[in-house]
């Protein structure tokens, strides 16, 4: 064993500790892109299944893939409203968004892609309507969960009338096949006033819990509250307080229940207070089967665009076909 070979044999394991480095730095470098085109992909597949109904549809769409991060945009109509929605997504990829770490927004937990998001809707008659902004992580099993900014509004006309928005917040979570979605979002405060009126209304929460099924019919539970709604007069007061109105659906053995709960804990006009009410409607041996069919129909009927006349006579013909199916 000589000085030679020994130098002979650092040089050998320098080289194979530095194609081992080589192949790991390269590998850090791709892991971004080949995130990259698997958010691509799921965001394509959100797409298609919001459009699929031909309800919504898409009027323009862009999408620019990079190495560390990607932009998209699109914009969005509703069942031929005057109404469109353009939203503006910068997705940064994964496993570790590298620049949201560098800004101090994120942890070490790998994802497939971070995505910042922000919207904006416009309505006929140049009516302001607050920001939408948005923060959506795709995890690595293909599940979204998203979490929801609106903006405050407050606004005051000559008239002396004004409008106080404090906004809603909420979070919003979908299976990685987008069959099933949880939501919980909440308003905690809207004020309009005028000289001789002022209506409030104080924390609504919407929540949500919905699976479609392999009929195609979506069940579950939905739920929505309002704490208290109050409307002061010139004339006098009324208040409701502790308004509820919840659904429940399930799909069994080819049928499907649904159960209506509607609560009202007070109702005061100033002079005297009434409740608690509650109303209960339960329908149960809805015909699965015939309710899909139906709404493939609808969906169809939908989709040929009528003139906004005929609607009401062609809607009603595939209802009563409904009940006489039934």
């Amino acid at each position: 064993y000589t000085i030679e070979a020994h130098r002979e044999k650092r040089v050998q394991k320098s080289g194979i500790l530095a194609i081992v480095l080589i192949i790991l730095i390269g590998g850090a470098a791709a892991a971004p892109y080949w995130f990259g085109m698997q958010a691509e992909e799921a965001y394509n597949k959100t797409l298609q299944e919001i459009t699929q109904d031909g309800q919504v549809v898409i009027t323009r769409q862009m999408y620019e893939r990079g190495w560390l991060d990607s932009t998209a945009e699109a914009t969005f109509t509703l069942g031929g409203l005057p109404v469109s929605l353009t939203v503006l997504h910068k997705i940064h990829h994964g496993p570790i968004p590298v620049t949201p770490l560098l800004e101090g927004g994120l942890d070490f937990n790998p994802v497939l892609a971070l995505v910042k998001s922000q919207a904006s809707l416009a309505l006929p008659m140049a009516v302001k309507v607050p920001p939408i902004s948005g923060m959506t992580t795709l995890q690595l099993d293909g599940q979204i969960q998203s979490h929801v900014d609106v903006a405050t509004v407050s606004a005051t006309d000559a008239s002396g009338s004004s409008l106080s928005w404090q906004g809603l917040t909420g979070d919003v979570t979908l299976s990685a096949d987008l069959k099933q979605t949880s939501l919980d979002l909440l308003a905690p405060l809207l004020q309009i006033s005028s000289p001789t009126q002022k209506l409030t209304v104080s924390k609504t929460r919407i929540t949500a819990n919905l699976k479609q099924g392999a009929s195609g019919l979506t069940t579950g539970s939905l739920s929505y509250a309002i704490d208290k709604v109050s409307n002061e007069t010139d004339t006098g007061n009324l208040a409701l307080n502790g308004l509820v109105l919840a659904t429940t659906t399930a799909e069994a053995g080819g049928n499907l229940s649904a159960n209506v709960d509607l609560k009202l804990q007070s109702i005061t006009d100033g002079a005297a207070t009434y409740g608690p009410g509650v109303i209960n409607i339960k329908v149960n041996n809805l015909d699965v089967a015939a309710l899909a069919k139906f709404n493939k129909e609808l969906s169809a009927l939908q989709a040929k665009k009528l003139p906004p006349e005929q609607m009401p006579s062609a809607f009603m013909g595939k209802m009563l076909a409904l009940v006489a199916a039934g």
